[in-house]
């Protein structure tokens, strides 16, 4: 994924990673707007698995921000090569 052809979600989040975040909260990352789902199924597929990266901490999540990018299909090298 190129970055001028990303949500600002995704820029958001590549900011954050560049700046050097390892996790982030569901709430802060707003993957199901990426996604094009509504909250309640991002958070029931992170419960069955089917999101990569998700940190169980007691009744939260966490979500490791490379996994989440790599994921979506975000090319982390992109900004670098321009």
């Amino acid at each position: 994924m190129h970055p001028e052809d990303m949500h600002s979600g995704v820029t958001d989040l590549m900011e954050l990673y560049r700046a050097g975040t390892i996790v982030v909260t569901p709430d802060e990352a707003q993957p199901w707007l990426i996604v094009k789902c509504s909250r309640a199924s991002f958070y029931r597929a992170m419960a069955a698995g089917e999101v990569p990266g998700v940190l169980v901490l007691g009744r939260s999540r966490r979500l490791q921000l490379k996994a989440l990018l790599l994921w979506i299909g975000v090319d982390l090298d992109a900004g670098e090569r321009e």
